[in-house]
């Protein structure tokens, strides 16, 4: 029930009843500015703002009435989340197993967020993503407003029991996004906050910035999804944890085999080295690479080092954790070229001719279907060698051959002289 109290009625105050209308009877001598507040406010909205009723109101071209009906409204106004992935705006990305990620948290400001009770964004990171304490969070009000850390606003860090990220704005850090929203005169709307792209001081937001890293739990090619919950209550006693739109980052990998270029056979032993797009800048172990991807078929294999793979005894070898696509790219078209460079042929084999192979990653170039339940392999990509050839001259019988040709050869000659020589 919602009361409007007024300075002048004959007993100070009317009560709206169960339909939400309040009567008054102001007799001609009581006549004059009355001004009415509302002090006792439903439970699930904000008190409505004061206002000056003249009775009798004089209306243009009517002259003065003597009914007046006025419909103060109570306005509701809550907290919208949106949710970014390594720039603002940005809801599509990708990054190799162990690279850094950062995420973005977005909030509306409410006109009354100075008297909030609670304004918190909760993440729950998906098992794939490992929080970056690297990073230190920062949390900004529009373009020039950073708040601070332990003032502010508090951060919980995800444990190995709750992979969740929290951060909560203090009674200061709400004061200041009020003052940020009294300057501006607003704030992003409901409607844009899950796009916008520029935290402005003249249309400002509450912007949180963190990281993370792609764990060896991702699987090649799915995306890794996730929202932000806003949790609010206000102090008009309503409460709520709306989501955000969702926000996605992919990692991939690639299948190759090793092969007899004639019979098909498979090859062991080839040691091949792999180049970003450019032909010329390696792709780096990280740690968490080398968590994806175990030890077995790789080559000096550390932190820092350049990623060197080698055919295993059934020609196989592979690499997970590559980036591919762009920014804003989405995960079932985004796809990235890698150079393959084969440094050693398998025994007996000759380098091809062309050493590099260009080769692309993508949503399946790793799994044929990487949402599936039941993971299928996607085909290999085949390198072909050639043998080296038998040459005679290299030895065996065919030395042989050509020594007693050459013997041969001699013996004649001599002969030829010898005869010359009597006659």
């Amino acid at each position: 029930m919602s009361e409007l109290k007024s300075t002048y009625t004959t007993n100070g105050e009317v009560t709206t009843d169960s339909t939400g209308v309040a009567n008054a009877k102001i007799e001609e001598a009581d006549y004059g500015k009355y001004y009415f507040v509302e002090e006792t406010k439903t439970e699930s909205s904000f008190a409505t703002a004061p206002f000056m009723l003249e009775v009798p109101s004089y209306i243009s071209g009517k002259g003065y009435a003597t009914t007046m009906n006025v419909y103060p409204k109570n306005k509701v106004t809550t907290p919208t989340p949106g949710k970014d992935v390594s720039v603002l705006g940005n809801n599509d990305s990708s990054a190799n197993i162990g690279d850094q990620v950062k995420w973005y948290l977005k909030g509306t400001i409410p006109a009354d967020i100075d008297t909030y009770k609670t304004y918190e964004f909760s993440d729950t990171l998906d098992k794939a993503l490992t929080y970056d304490k690297s990073f230190t969070p920062v949390v900004k009000v529009g373009k020039s407003t950073t708040l601070v850390a332990g003032t502010d606003y508090t951060v919980t860090e995800p444990t190995s029991d709750s992979n969740v990220f929290k951060v909560a704005l203090t009674s200061s850090g709400m004061k200041k996004a009020y003052e940020v929203y009294q300057t501006a005169g607003k704030s992003a709307s409901a409607s844009e906050i899950a796009d916008i792209s520029e935290n402005t001081d003249s249309n400002p937001f509450i912007e949180v910035e963190f990281a993370t890293t792609i764990n060896e739990n991702a699987v090649m090619g799915k995306q890794i999804d996730n929202k932000v919950t806003l949790n609010f209550h206000n102090d008009g006693n309503v409460s709520g944890n709306p989501e955000s739109d969702t926000t996605e980052v992919h990692t991939g990998g690639i299948r190759f085999i090793k092969k007899d270029a004639v019979n098909g056979n498979v090859l062991s032993g080839a040691v091949f080295e792999l180049y970003e797009a450019d032909g010329t800048t390696p792709v780096k172990w990280t740690q968490a690479m080398i968590d994806a991807n175990g030890s077995t078929g790789f080559q000096d294999q550390a932190v820092g080092n350049a990623v060197k793979l080698v055919s295993k005894e059934d020609g196989t070898f592979e690499i997970k954790g590559l980036k591919y696509g762009s920014d804003g790219e989405k995960n079932a078209s985004a796809k990235t070229k890698y150079v393959l460079k084969e440094t050693k042929a398998p025994e007996g084999y000759n380098l091809p001719d062309k050493a590099t192979t260009d080769v692309t990653v993508s949503a399946t170039s790793y799994y044929t279907d990487p949402t599936a339940t039941s993971l299928t392999a996607a085909s290999p990509v085949e390198i072909l060698n050639n043998k080296t050839p038998n040459l005679p001259l290299t030895g065996g019988i065919g030395a042989m051959i050509f020594a007693l040709a050459g013997l041969a050869v001699a013996g004649f000659a001599f002969y030829e002289i010898k005869k010359r020589r009597q006659a």
